[in-house]
């Protein structure tokens, strides 16, 4: 059956770090996304994200990388278990290598090393691939496709040593692109999306007597993704936020677009500065979002305020939080 939003809803028994915000049309959990036990099973249609750096620039919150793994794996099972299923989450994801110029200071006192690269993507892969044989019940979590998000006009200064001096010993590339995982739970019934709809209030406003009707009004412009059908996507990276780690909304657009339909509910447990949240309203989805405020430390309650600002959480003639 179609999911009820009004089904998620904070848990009494669980501190926040912030007043929770909701609203008709989308709700934000300032907490950690390992536990969502505020979203019932399978009630997600599509999980849209992009986990934290290993090191959060400035801070070191694992004690290893294999521990942030350990942590990135309860988050995958937890975003598994609140997964439609025949639906898809997609996870932006890009190496990261510690940083002399970021990470010099915070390493101090730990085993990690200066310019030690870790291959992050390939290592969400096996851990999607570990959570299908361990912890997937009725559903295989299925690997779909990699989508590679070239980010037009970017540079990352690795090539800086091998341009001014010319050997070839010295090589590096500029990173440019990221990958973004996409991982399907069960297989997908289109009869069954349609039945769903069909009987469901949230579409009561819509005829969807027959499949056909019902395809029509789920059809997008072709043209308008022609730049997408491939699996390379070229969109600018963003450059003005207050995120460290920011993504352009371009991406979440894209992305809903292409693996949601209007008036579903859409997920971003690595909430960061409510991007996904932004293209879910301007696409007419509905939209849950977790943020642990880790990133933010002493400009947590700034970050809150822009938070607000930025999905309309401040305007007057919206409902006040709960």
């Amino acid at each position: 059956m179609e999911p009820d939003f009004n089904d998620i809803r904070p848990v009494d028994s669980k501190e926040y770090k912030a007043d929770n915000i909701q609203r008709d049309d989308y709700k934000i959990f300032f907490t950690s996304c390992e536990d969502m036990s505020e979203i019932p099973d399978n009630s997600v249609h599509l999980h849209f994200t992009s986990p934290p750096y290993f090191l959060m620039r400035g801070t070191v919150p694992y004690n290893s990388y294999s521990e942030y793994l350990v942590t990135m794996y309860d988050i995958l099972k937890e975003m598994y278990r609140t997964l439609k299923p025949g639906r898809e989450m997609l996870i932006n994801l890009s190496d990261y290598q510690i940083s002399a110029q970021l990470d010099q200071e915070i390493i101090k006192g730990t085993d990690l090393k200066l310019g030690e690269k870790y291959d992050v993507p390939s290592h969400f892969s096996y851990l999607l691939y570990k959570l299908n044989n361990e912890y997937a019940d009725h559903y295989d979590l299925k690997y779909r496709d990699t989508i590679i998000w070239r980010k037009s006009g970017s540079t990352s200064q690795r090539a800086g040593t091998f341009v001014s001096s010319g050997n070839p010993l010295k090589y590096a590339p500029e990173e440019v692109t990221e990958r973004i995982l996409v991982f399907q739970k069960g297989e997908k019934d289109y009869e069954r999306i349609w039945k769903e709809k069909r009987n469901s209030d949230v579409y009561s406003d819509l005829d969807f007597s027959t499949y056909d009707e019902f395809e029509e009004w789920a059809s997008i412009d072709v043209e308008s993704m022609r730049p997408y059908i491939q699996n390379v996507w070229d969109i600018q990276p963003e450059t003005q936020s207050d995120h460290p780690a920011p993504f352009p909304i371009e991406l979440p657009k894209v992305a809903l677009q292409l693996y949601s339909l209007p008036r579903e509910i859409v997920c971003d447990v690595f909430l960061g500065s409510a991007t996904t949240i932004a293209a879910s309203q301007d696409l007419n989805r509905r939209a849950v979002g977790y943020e642990n405020l880790e990133a933010e430390s002493d400009d947590t309650p700034e970050f809150v305020e822009m938070i607000k600002n930025r999905t309309g959480a401040n305007n007057s003639t919206l409902d006040s939080f709960q």
